[in-house]
């Protein structure tokens, strides 16, 4: 019964990919999870997986054409924050 956690065995282990599908099961807790595992996958597929807004955003413009992903679009179609035009993004406190 317990040869298993004795290191008895084969490992058994599965892939990032079915790992991934495994954890979507809606809960809060395995968003985080799910957005780690996704970064063990090339770009293109870790942003099909994705949870984290940072990587949609990172990774959109480069790997996401055609992606069904609402996120993807909308990360796709916003306009980019000019790096020259940062002033008004700066807080002035009086």
């Amino acid at each position: 019964m317990f040869s298993a956690a004795r290191g008895e065995g084969p490992l058994r282990v599965i892939d990032p990919e079915r790992l991934i599908l495994l954890k979507q099961t809606q809960r809060a807790k395995d968003y985080p999870v799910i957005a780690e595992i996704s970064r063990l996958l090339p770009p293109a597929a870790e942003l099909a997986g994705t949870t984290d807004p940072d990587r949609i955003l990172a990774l959109a413009a480069s790997h996401g054409e055609g992606s069904p992903r609402p996120s993807v679009k909308a990360a796709r179609e916003a306009p980019r924050p000019s790096s020259r035009n940062t002033s008004s993004l700066s807080c002035q406190w009086s």
